[in-house]
């Protein structure tokens, strides 16, 4: 299913066409401080891979230690350029299919159920596997590139879901589709790789001594 979302104001969207499993969202700027972009949302991790065009990251937060006690997720990723910033956002065990998950807040529990992750550098793609539907905001500083964008429902056997925005942003923020009350919760989070700080320096100082070698 293909499809083209365009935004007449600031909060409606309305659906033009679909086709093959991928969504084109166009969110309109309204004030100075929002930037109008153009998302294209896919439900195939394929299709999402081909959009990114390049490596992109995976964070299972498997790695992570949750039991007895589930932790605040915060700077654990930090190495891979990525952050939550609420300072509430828990991984917990969950039915999912490598059993832990990040999770806005308990279930049950009180707090912000939202997830707000930030990225080291900006991005034009990011991608989830998760059990119910997301919507979400992007933020490049403190502009609103865009609002509400859907993701989901996550259908089996990927239950992926991802997107790609004309322009880059470094900050979602994420909600659950089933009420405000609802917790946001991800199984996987892709994203597409941000080099390593000092990278392109290395490389270059390799090269030079590359060079004075050959002299």
């Amino acid at each position: 299913m293909t499809g083209r979302l365009c935004g007449r104001t600031q909060t409606v969207v309305s659906l033009l066409a679909m086709q093959s499993g991928v969504f084109v969202l166009s969110v309109s700027a309204i004030t100075a401080s929002r930037a109008g972009a153009e998302v294209v949302v896919t439900f195939s991790k394929v299709s999402w891979e081909s959009m990114v065009g390049g490596p992109n990251t995976k964070l299972g937060f498997n790695d992570l230690t949750v039991f007895p006690n589930p932790i605040v997720f915060t700077d654990q990723y930090a190495s891979f350029g990525v952050t939550a910033t609420q300072g509430d956002d828990l991984v917990l065990w969950g039915a999912f299919q490598d059993q832990r998950g990040l999770f806005g807040r308990y279930p049950t529990g009180p707090g912000d159920p939202s997830i707000t992750l930030a990225f080291a550098a900006p991005i034009h793609s990011v991608g989830f596997r998760a059990l119910s539907g997301l919507s979400l905001d992007l933020y490049s500083g403190e502009t609103q590139v865009a609002s509400g964008v859907i993701l989901g429902p996550f259908h089996p056997p990927e239950k992926f879901a991802g997107l790609h925005s004309t322009i880059a942003f470094d900050r979602v923020h994420l909600k659950s589709t089933a009420g405000p009350a609802d917790a946001a919760v991800i199984d996987d989070l892709y994203f597409e790789t941000i080099p390593a700080p000092g990278g392109f320096v290395v490389m270059l100082a390799v090269c030079a001594g590359g060079r004075r070698r050959r002299r």
